[in-house]
């Protein structure tokens, strides 16, 4: 009997075989363990697309993007609206949220700051998709629903950061760009990547950290093409938006083309039009307008996250935890109180009520705000929640109960297929337009709500927290 040693360092014991054989064995054996794994992989998929349907592909929001007119090879190399004329320069982020696979919130919120940076610096910023899973599949499923793991940005959030204008100009020197035209005009060899090694991530004041990436892009301020590479140390992540940095930061953010020049999709904005019937403005433009800056007269809009959230919510409570970032502004009603001296089981409780409500909570809480108003009498509630149906159609039965007219579930909100892909921010840019918002202190949906009812014009004191 012969005895065999593969290269790999495996023993093999022969039995009347050949080594010749042998490998023939094992790469047919190879060979058809490979094509049950693709049969598997791919009976999977076609149940999953027999199961859920098939989400769009977004390729004319693709070619929306492909066709901007700063996506132009000779004049991005010779720009002779520059001052003297050349190549126009670019910042461009790599490993940010959309490499660790942050929700869309989470990428909101850093793109606020890096398209702030990259203005401050001069320089054009560089748009991605926005990714939902770094896998190769190419859906994932969510929320209930198949989503596609990769969208164009410009689906989501129009402006600065996306394409769009950033002044009240026709100048494209400065429009964002898309990676796949950053990729054309910069290819590896011509870029220069600086790394967030000895960033002040720590501090209290935001604007110490943008002031000290501005130091840094300045030293290389006649490169076209600069990366600044956050993958070993994340710059704009949880842990930043969850302190108090922000907040130094939003009084320049608020001013800058990055907030003023923000504005939802022309999807988004077509799925709230769409709903007018049902969100019954006294003003169209409130429903139609990017910029309408008055809200929907009346109208309340509640963010409720119910589901895994609970035991999110359980570990804040653990920790003493603050709201995140901007929801702890000093000029925004309903502060969170937390004591040392105050027992483990009290800020469980207390964390509880604000983070995770149940519905006596949210019935107490919008009654005190109904009372409290001295405006518009407010009437109508505006759900914004992954909550079940059964528990959303109890909440509405409640809150019918303690007097308000009415009560609109994501249910009642009538979406096409592409604008139920992006209906997160169709939520979002309803409750942005609403009369007063409830909001979640604990959550960036939140916070970015919060941020652009500001950026907007509304006071602080139609912002509350449960």
């Amino acid at each position: 009997m012969a005895h065999i040693t593969h290269s790999l360092g495996h023993d093999y014991e022969a039995l009347h075989s050949s080594p010749t054989r042998l490998i023939r064995r094992a790469i047919s054996c190879s060979s058809r363990r490979l094509i049950l794994c693709c049969g598997v992989s791919g009976l999977l998929l076609f149940s999953t697309l027999f199961l859920f349907k098939r989400p769009p592909s977004f390729e004319d929001v693709r070619s929306y993007e492909r066709r901007l007119p700063q996506h132009n090879l000779t004049e991005a190399l010779h720009d002779t609206d520059l001052q003297p004329p050349g190549r126009r320069k670019y910042l461009r982020i790599e490993g940010g949220a959309d490499t660790w696979e942050g929700g869309l919130n989470n990428v909101i919120q850093e793109l606020t700051h890096t398209t702030y940076l990259a203005h401050r610096a001069k320089r054009a910023f560089v748009f991605s998709d926005f990714v939902w899973t770094n896998s190769r599949v190419p859906y994932k499923i969510y929320d209930r629903s198949l989503k596609p793991t990769k969208v164009p940005l410009n689906a989501f959030i129009s402006g600065a950061s996306a394409g769009g204008a950033v002044s009240d100009d026709a100048s494209i020197t400065m429009r964002s760009i898309s990676l796949e035209f950053f990729d054309l005009v910069c290819p590896m060899n011509a870029r220069v990547r600086l790394t967030a090694r000895g960033a002040p991530i720590n501090g209290e004041d935001g604007m110490i950290l943008i002031e000290w990436w501005l130091k840094r892009l300045k030293d290389v301020e006649n490169e076209p093409c600069v990366v600044l590479d956050f993958s070993h140390n994340h710059v704009f992540d949880w842990d930043y938006f969850g302190s108090r940095q922000p907040l130094t930061v939003f009084p320049h953010l608020k001013t800058s083309p990055t907030l003023t020049h923000f504005s939802w999709s022309p999807l988004v904005l077509s799925a709230v039009a769409r709903n007018f019937a049902v969100l019954r403005p006294s003003d169209h433009r409130a429903v139609v307008s990017s910029q309408a800056h008055s809200g929907i007269g009346g109208l309340v809009a509640i963010h409720l996250r119910r589901g895994d959230f609970r035991g999110h919510c359980r570990y804040l409570g653990s920790t003493r935890a603050s709201y995140l970032g901007l929801n702890q502004h000093e000029n925004l009603p309903d502060k969170l109180h937390i004591d040392h001296r105050f027992s483990d089981e009290f800020i469980r409780t207390q964390h509880r009520r604000h983070c995770f409500p149940e519905i006596n909570d949210i019935v107490e809480k919008l009654r005190q705000i109904r009372f409290e108003s001295r405006v518009t009498p407010l009437k109508r509630v505006y759900v914004l929640s992954n909550g079940w149906p059964r528990w959303l159609s109890k909440l509405g039965e409640e809150l019918r109960r303690d007097g308000w007219e009415d009560v609109i579930n994501p249910a009642d909100i009538k979406l096409d297929s592409k604008q139920d892909q992006v209906s997160v921010a169709v939520d979002m840019a309803i409750a942005e337009r609403a009369e007063v918002f409830v909001g979640n202190g604990f959550s960036s949906v939140s916070a970015n709500i919060i941020m652009l009812r500001l950026a907007k014009g509304m006071s602080y004191e139609s912002n509350r927290f449960f």
